[in-house]
């Protein structure tokens, strides 16, 4: 792995000390749909199938991001240096596990949040900063939000991102 690569993961890991997940919005974006409505975004999240991938309909939210993550496994397992890269990686998760904190309100995101920085660990790994998904969805949690689905087909639309309303 490119050591400019590894900087780039160091930056999500030491964001994450940081992050102050589920906060009302800092930034504005043209690539998100924003909603305030936790129970929304539950559904969005966990139980609506209707997404569009590739004018495919039927997919959930989980779909589409394993969809993606599975192109970028095919890629990761041809690399020379496999066995070394996944260590790293294990290392980096490992302290991306340790900096997420998240309320008690939304807790049972935890494992979304976790998984969707993971996998831009590993894409910033293999490619650095590009223009994926995960790079997206890490610049979301930065500013408080949580991707809980997508409008559109697939890649082209929006995310959609769950930002609790300012108190």
């Amino acid at each position: 792995m490119l050591d400019e690569n590894k900087k780039l993961i160091k930056e999500v890991i030491e964001a994450t000390e940081e992050m102050k997940l589920f906060s009302p919005k800092t930034i504005n974006s043209n690539y998100i749909i924003e909603i305030n409505d936790y129970d929304e975004a539950e559904f969005l999240a966990y139980e609506n199938l209707q997404y569009e991938i590739n004018s495919e309909k039927g997919y959930s939210w989980v779909d589409l991001r394993e969809l993606v993550m599975s192109e970028v496994y095919e890629e990761k397992y041809r690399i020379e240096n496999y066995q070394e890269f996944q260590e790293e990686m294990n290392e980096f998760k490992r302290l991306l596990d340790k900096n997420l904190k998240i309320s008690d309100e939304y807790i049972d995101s935890l494992d979304d949040v976790y998984s969707d920085l993971s996998d831009c660990i590993i894409c910033r790994g293999l490619y650095g900063k590009n223009n994926s998904i995960f790079e997206k969805m890490y610049y979301i949690y930065k500013s408080g939000g949580w991707p809980c689905g997508w409008s559109g087909n697939y890649p082209e639309g929006k995310l959609i991102v769950f930002y609790p309303r300012e108190e």
